[in-house]
């Protein structure tokens, strides 16, 4: 915009609640609003491969498209870890919790209303499925599926599914119980690198 512009400028930073500049706004063609990070995006998916960088129902958090970075520390986050297992096991997953997070995108959708969880599948290793893993205490990746809900915002809370046989019913259970407050917390661990430098 025009240097001079400053009325319009003022209303538009009120308008889409932006706090510091350079900002770039990302709009759907009904006029909603994809993401406020539009500068973040833009510096992280240079080539435009993810782009228009709409939300989508079901994330992999190996590859961690840029349009979700940072929204992981701000939402409950679903995460089904299985870059241990075959390539079937991973197709099977990925179809099992496809069903799950469509319905809570669909539900946000219709209520115009932010998505109350996001969901990811983890099929490869990555910095971000290790530190993952490492702040989760879960160890090595496994020939078996593991299944983990994040609560950053609540002081770094996660939950551990107990069990092996994951499916569809299984991680709705899994979600409900979670909202019912009928499942162990436990709070991530802090990383030594940076434990060391806050000392």
């Amino acid at each position: 915009m025009p240097q001079a512009a400053n009325e319009a400028k003022q209303k538009l930073g009120e308008a889409f609640r932006i706090e510091k500049v350079p900002s770039l706004v990302v709009i759907d063609p009904d006029g909603n609003v994809v993401t406020t990070e539009g500068v973040e995006i833009v510096n992280k998916d240079t080539d435009g491969e993810c782009f228009p960088w709409t939300p989508k129902p079901l994330y992999d958090l190996s590859t961690l498209e840029p349009e979700i970075l940072g929204e992981m520390n701000d939402t409950v986050t679903c995460v089904l870890l299985c870059e241990g297992c075959d390539e079937a096991t991973k197709a099977a997953m990925a179809e099992a919790m496809l069903p799950v997070a469509e319905e809570a995108f669909n539900a946000a959708k219709m209520s115009g209303c932010e998505a109350g969880m996001l969901f990811f599948t983890a099929t490869d290793t990555s910095d971000v499925v290790y530190q993952l893993r490492l702040s989760c205490e879960l160890n090595e990746p496994t020939s078996t599926p593991q299944l983990v809900i994040l609560d950053i915002p609540d002081s770094g809370a996660y939950y551990v599914f107990d069990g092996d046989n994951l499916t569809t019913e299984n991680i709705r259970e899994f979600i409900e119980d979670y909202d019912n407050e009928r499942l162990e917390r436990k709070e991530l661990q802090e990383d030594e690198d940076e434990a060391g430098e806050g000392q």
